[in-house]
């Protein structure tokens, strides 16, 4: 997930491991919300007592969760069942502000729940992933670019440190310089790893619609 949202110019701010704990969730994305553009989930979905992903997230905004009919239907399409009380229809109880986001082409067709700037995706890896492809446009930013370099070094981290302060310094806010010891390798001892964050220029026809003012 996180390489796919780099490879769209989104940058992962922070990551949160939590257990299978309503509060716990509702917490955690209460406060993301509040201080991200986006936070994804990613698990617990699903037809059995330990998926509270949905309950969480209708917690975390004050809301209740409830049967939405699109979801209603597609369980019915794809279950052949309409009993309120069976597993199958927990998919689709869903907080009461829920929006339904319907992918691009053919990668996913089951829609991806949200609510305000919170994405709920499955867990299964291989879903998840093609959940992702299929929404990509929720996400890419067409004004950022990341370009990233790893460079392997031959030389003990303690040698090479006093030159890894001068560059940070020097690049501090335009790239950012990750250094990771590898003891058991026998062909490098660090790993540098850069990553920047350029801005792509974006034209606006003049005298088009939001086209810039004087100044």
């Amino acid at each position: 997930m996180c390489r796919r949202l780099r490879a769209l110019g989104v940058r992962v701010a922070r990551i949160s491991v939590v257990p299978d704990d309503v509060e716990a969730i509702a917490g955690e994305v209460a406060a993301f919300a509040a201080r991200f553009t986006f936070v994804l989930t990613s698990g617990g979905i699903g037809p059995t007592h330990d998926d509270v992903t949905f309950e969480a997230v209708a917690r975390a905004f004050g809301e209740q969760v409830a049967p939405h009919p699109e979801l209603v239907a597609l369980v019915h399409r794809f279950f052949g069942t309409m009993d309120a009380q069976c597993p199958e229809m927990k998919l689709a109880r869903v907080p009461e502000s829920s929006r339904l986001n319907y992918g691009v082409g053919s990668t996913f067709k089951y829609p991806l729940v949200s609510v305000r700037n919170v994405y709920i995706f499955p867990g299964i890896p291989a879903l998840m992933e093609r959940a992702l492809d299929g929404f990509a446009h929720l996400f890419r930013s067409e004004q950022t670019r990341f370009h990233s370099r790893a460079v392997y070094v031959a030389a003990d981290e303690t040698l090479i440190a006093p030159a890894l302060d001068q560059v940070n310094a020097a690049f501090q806010g335009r790239v950012s310089l990750g250094s990771y010891p590898d003891w058991a390798s026998n062909y490098y001892r660090v790993k540098l790893a850069r990553l920047r964050s350029v801005d792509v220029p974006v034209s606006v026809p003049l005298g088009g619609p939001g086209a810039p003012g004087p100044r």
